[in-house]
């Protein structure tokens, strides 16, 4: 399993329990930090009630919850993150908002649902071809950095 996929399991949770808007943010230096921030949300402070939310897969190291956000370090893959993005848009257009931010060695690319419908005029962000544009934007944003 890849952490682009854990992240999606996490950020789903979230949305399911009454996050309105989420913010991830992968830090990749040395090792792979991930910040999951909710608007809407509070993480549990107990690690054995993060499990049982189904958040085994980041227990398994050490994690920091304040309230409306997680901070984990992982060894995982971080696999096709424009996928995990688009999944969790597709699935839940009705956010209010959904922020993602990849910083790798200090350069940074910030990714923001509702910017993107402003550059985009008026369309819907659960359509095929706003979705695969979307998809193609942050591959090609990321692999830049």
């Amino acid at each position: 399993m890849d952490l682009s996929a854990i992240i999606a399991d996490i950020v789903q949770s979230a949305i399911t329990k009454g996050a309105t808007a989420i913010t991830v943010s992968v830090f990749l230096n040395d090792k792979i930090k991930i910040a999951i921030q909710c608007e809407g949300f509070i993480f549990p402070s107990d690690a054995e009630c993060m499990r049982s939310l189904g958040y085994e897969y980041i227990c398994q190291g050490e994690f920091t919850n304040i309230k409306n956000r997680i901070e984990f370090i992982s060894d995982c893959p971080l696999g096709k993150v424009e996928d995990m993005c688009v999944s969790i848009l597709s699935a839940n257009p009705r956010l209010k908002e959904f922020r993602f931010i990849y910083t790798k060695n200090d350069n940074e690319y910030i990714f923001s649902r509702n910017e993107t419908l402003v550059l985009l005029g008026d369309v819907f962000i659960g359509e095929y071809n706003v979705l695969n544009w979307i998809e193609e934007e942050i591959r090609s944003k990321i692999n830049v950095l």
